[in-house]
């Protein structure tokens, strides 16, 4: 049975061996086990950064297993939640009314992650051109070197979709200008951390040529000969969402009532607990331990195994620190990073490193130093700290290319390994906590 595999896999990790692979000590390991263990009801919080890794999704995997073997699923204070807490569906999809009747679909959804091979190589068919919108793809992305000098030459045409001028726009054909969320109209949200549905007016009008991401696509449709299909208004798909969402939480939601408001609750009694029938969308209605289907991968269980690139892989013996780049509170991913008064505060950026690895390198505080590894390199100032592990460097996210000495960027630093596992079941996303590189004096 499952769960005997599963005490078996258990029982091959003392916390000494948890100790050795994750230089934690064996004590506090046990500490935090009996914490958990002993705590009625126990919540673990996902999502904060330990998916941010090639084999993120057995840390994942392994978090919710453990909430579902000590009882806190389906239970008050419990549970194992990702970061944001709550999630209802808005919309699941186009209304269809507005499908070609029996489309022919010759095309299939491809993960963005595996643009820089299809596009280079036209495979499985050729792309030529490119919208980018809601993505700040010259800040955000892995490996910007490849994207620059493969992927965009490879495009006829570029369209970008911007509210400032990004480090991407340099590269389009065409920069549509957008609207901010401080402009829209009519838009319906749904809460991170809550079942509050909101309604967000408009605060200012569109400035300038500034167009809502929806109305582009609406005239664009409508110039390509598709406009019977884009005939709703913003207005009109917020009505449509909130009528027949798919999420009976949503659905038959009061619109006027909600503009009125602003935010109203969504139809779902105060006291509910997910799960709290233990009914769940598996094959046998209960949560299941064991996935057949991943055995190929060696991935029944949610087993550990080495990150791609780790300090105990051959790799560490040319590149020995893992580099990090995590989130900060001046900024949201590449956005408000150029504020002035966010400027004041944080005028640059500053790589975290710790004393000992500064040391062993001959590194003080303040030093521009060039970052690298058989990616690509960048330079930027240290700022030595004891608040950072031995081994590790810590970049908070965000910045732009012309904030860095010379105007490199540490996304070409950043791997693009897809995990085969995860693409067998979600959309796979880049890893960018696991990279190894080394560090020298610019």
């Amino acid at each position: 049975p499952s769960h005997q595999l599963l005490l078996d896999l258990i029982a091959e990790y003392t916390p000494e061996k948890a100790s050795e692979i994750c230089e934690v000590p064996a004590e506090d390991i046990r500490k935090l086990a009996l914490m958990y263990g002993e705590t009625d009801p126990a919540m673990i919080r996902l999502t904060q950064g330990i998916q941010r890794y090639y084999q993120g999704h057995l840390s994942c995997r392994a978090l919710i297993t453990l909430g579902a073997i000590t009882g806190n699923i389906g239970k008050r204070g419990a549970g194992v939640s990702w970061a944001g807490g709550t999630l209802f569906k808005l919309i699941g999809g186009l209304p269809p009314s507005w499908a070609a009747p029996n489309p022919n679909v010759e095309t299939k959804k491809l993960p963005g992650t595996q643009l820089y091979d299809i596009i280079p190589n036209e495979d499985p068919y050729p792309v030529k051109s490119l919208w980018l919108f809601s993505y700040g793809m010259g800040t955000q992305a892995p490996l910007l070197d490849r994207l620059y000098n493969e992927v965009f030459p490879a495009l006829d045409l570029i369209v970008v979709s911007e509210q400032v001028m990004t480090p991407v726009t340099k590269y389009a054909d065409y920069v549509l200008p957008v609207t901010s969320y401080f402009e829209e109209e009519c838009d319906v949200v749904g809460a991170w951390s809550n079942l509050y549905l909101q309604f967000r007016k408009q605060a200012i009008k569109p400035m300038w040529e500034a167009k809502t991401d929806w109305d582009c696509m609406r005239e664009y449709a409508a110039k390509m000969g598709y406009g019977e299909y884009w005939q709703m208004t913003q207005q009109e798909s917020a009505e449509y969402i909130v009528k027949n969402s798919p999420d009976p939480i949503i659905s038959g939601t009061n619109l006027d009532e909600l503009r009125e408001k602003g935010v109203v609750w969504a139809n779902q009694p105060e006291d509910f607990v997910p799960f709290e029938d233990k009914k769940f969308n598996t094959a046998h209605g209960k949560i299941e331990l064991y996935q057949d289907f991943l055995t190929d991968f060696g991935e029944a269980l949610p087993v550990y195994k080495e990150p791609i690139e780790s300090n105990r892989n051959k790799k560490a013996e040319k590149y020995p620190l893992t580099f990090m780049n995590t989130h900060s509170v001046f900024s949201v991913h590449g956005q408000h990073v150029d504020l002035p008064w966010i400027l004041e505060a944080r005028p640059e950026p500053r790589m975290e490193m710790s004393p000992v690895d500064a040391k062993a390198r001959n590194l003080e505080d303040g030093d521009l130093v060039e970052v690298f590894n058989d990616r690509g390199k960048f330079k930027v100032k240290i700022q030595i700290s004891e608040g950072i592990k031995p081994g590790c460097l810590n970049l908070y996210q965000g910045w732009w290319p012309k904030h860095f000495p010379d105007g490199s960027h540490y996304g070409s630093l950043l791997h693009m390994e897809i995990n085969p596992a995860q693409d067998a079941v979600i959309e796979t996303n880049f890893a960018p906590y696991d990279n190894l590189v080394e560090v020298k004096k610019a």
